[in-house]
């Protein structure tokens, strides 16, 4: 917003002071509202249903639709739908599993696509890429929604990306990060974590578990087992876990905290107490990388520019395992929650008439979408924690995105 005039400025000034006093749930509210009924989400055309990665405020364009990013938002609305009792979240979920089941192709998901935007190439050439991973998060958001309506042709969809990433993509101990579209190895990105087979590959076991629990399948729970088998290849003695293979001391904190995420579910689902104690490990490794004068989380033990995303990841973990964390003597752990509640809150940016998100980064100047879906989550269940919920490790868990 560019404003000429002194009232312009004044004008502009109020409606950020505004948005900055907004309370937990105001911003719960307002997020949830920029989900549903901003632009961020395709609501009529060939990609009905699909979400953008994120909002580009320097010219207010949105890049690139993420297949990964619909996958958590099936979960995610189905959630909202459950905790709200918002039916056109339930509608949004089935609109963004339809786009899913349209846009399969040989039974997975390619990693999206640009909108648009030629001048765009930080993700590369997104419709040559296919992850195991994204195609593990679609797989989860599938079965979260088939839980709500039994909807087969979900269920089935689900099946197919499962089979496939067993066919394709599994090797007997752990999932190849990346094959290009027609499936076949691919050298793009060589180098950074998402592209290498690794501990954060975990996450992909909620899938897996939860599609043996519905199908009595032992292949899929061999498959969680071996995710989380080799995520614990990958952990250090103090908690940490290798997301580098050529920077032993280089360890980014969001595929570190998808890995805790990964093991602690799977932990929980297939009552496996060494994959949570591992992910307890781990989770307190990453609170000794926390500021705890301001609750911000670096992006790597290398860079210090914290990132809401790992904020959210680490936030959500430590009110998950909040009982359990008192057992071991973590006394301060509910100022720690409140000052990374209060760092994410100060990451909220308006966005019109549709309530608004989190930004990626305080530098940055795009609302994210999946970043916004991590903190939408936080909030609920530190809101739950402060009005004394019984809350039970398993039940959060239960739709976590």
């Amino acid at each position: 917003m560019q404003c000429q005039s002194n009232a312009g400025i004044s004008l502009y000034y109020i409606i950020y002071l505004f948005y900055k006093s907004l309370t937990m749930g105001e911003v719960i509210k307002n997020s949830i509202d920029w989900l549903l009924n901003s632009d961020i989400r395709i609501k009529q055309g060939e990609d009905k249903g699909a979400l953008f990665g994120w909002k580009d405020l320097t010219n207010f364009s949105y890049p690139f639709i993420y297949s990964e990013i619909v996958g958590y938002a099936i979960t995610c609305f189905s959630w909202i739908y459950i905790e709200k009792s918002n039916d056109q979240a339930l509608i949004a979920a089935r609109e963004s599993s339809l786009w899913i089941r349209k846009n399969m192709k040989s039974n997975v998901l390619i990693a999206g696509k640009l909108n648009r935007d030629t001048k765009f190439d930080l993700k590369g050439d997104l419709s040559n890429q296919v992850y195991s991973f994204d195609n593990g998060m679609i797989l989860i958001g599938l079965l979260n929604l088939y839980k709500l309506d039994k909807d087969q042709e979900n269920l089935q969809a689900a099946i197919k990306i499962a089979d496939t990433l067993i066919d394709k993509f599994f090797d007997g101990t752990k999932m190849i990060a990346m094959l290009d579209g027609s499936l076949n190895p691919s050298k793009y990105g060589e180098g950074k974590w998402s592209t290498m087979s690794g501990s954060f590959q975990a996450k992909i076991a909620l899938g897996f578990s939860k599609l043996f629990k519905i199908t009595q399948k032992s292949i899929y729970k061999e498959v969680a087992y071996s995710l989380c088998d080799f995520a614990l290849t990958k952990q250090y003695s103090d908690g940490r876990f290798k997301t580098n293979e050529k920077e032993e001391d280089l360890t980014f904190l969001h595929p570190h905290l998808y890995s805790c995420e990964g093991l602690l579910y799977t932990g929980l689902e297939l009552a496996e107490d060494r994959y949570i104690e591992a992910a307890m490990k781990g989770l307190e490794w990453a609170l000794n990388q926390m500021d705890i004068n301001n609750g911000s989380l670096p992006r790597s033990t290398k860079e210090k520019v914290e990132q809401s995303d790992c904020m959210a990841q680490l936030m959500r973990l430590l009110i998950v395992c909040y009982s359990e964390l008192k057992k071991r003597n973590n006394s301060n752990i509910d100022d720690i929650i409140e000052k990374i509640q209060k760092s994410l809150a100060s990451l909220f940016i308006p966005d019109g008439e549709n309530g608004g998100g989190i930004k990626y980064q305080d530098s940055s100047n795009q609302i994210c979408t999946w970043c916004t879906m991590f903190t939408i989550q936080a909030f609920s269940f530190y809101d739950k924690l402060k009005e004394k919920y019984n809350l039970s490790m398993a039940d959060m868990m239960e739709y976590y995105i």
